[in-house]
């Protein structure tokens, strides 16, 4: 997994920008990633999104998100859950509802949730899953 090193209104995350997240050990080297660069704030384009990880029943999304809650990590995923089965909507939408991991339609909506922009964080926890 390659990541890129973003600063953002004072804020460093990583973004993942070449592989995908199949395994639970790429959920490790993703927290790796994030210690490496000194940030606990991780941004997972839909294309590093395996098929592994969007089908729930193997559990890999649980797996990563477990891990990521372990180590103070908090990720954001781009991608349209319309495409996605209503089991994964419905792991979205839970996870929405916490700090840990989020899951945004839009770069710049999933860049305003990770970094905290004042008061996003608030009204995204208030929203439906109406991505």
């Amino acid at each position: 997994m390659t990541v890129q090193r973003v600063e953002k209104d004072g804020k460093v995350y990583v973004k993942v920008t070449d592989g995908e997240v199949a395994t639970e050990q790429d959920g490790l080297a993703l927290v790796a990633a994030c210690i490496e660069h000194g940030t606990n704030l991780a941004m997972l384009p839909t294309d590093c999104l395996s098929p592994q990880f969007l089908q729930l029943s193997t559990r890999i999304a649980g797996a990563v998100v477990q891990k990521l809650e372990d180590y103070g990590i908090r990720a954001v995923a781009v991608l349209d859950v319309e495409h996605t089965s209503q089991r994964f909507q419905e792991f979205a939408l839970e996870s929405n509802h916490g700090a840990t991991f989020h899951v945004c339609k839009s770069m710049d909506e999933a860049e305003r949730w990770l970094v905290g922009e004042s008061g996003y964080q608030d009204w995204c926890a208030r929203q439906d899953l109406n991505l």
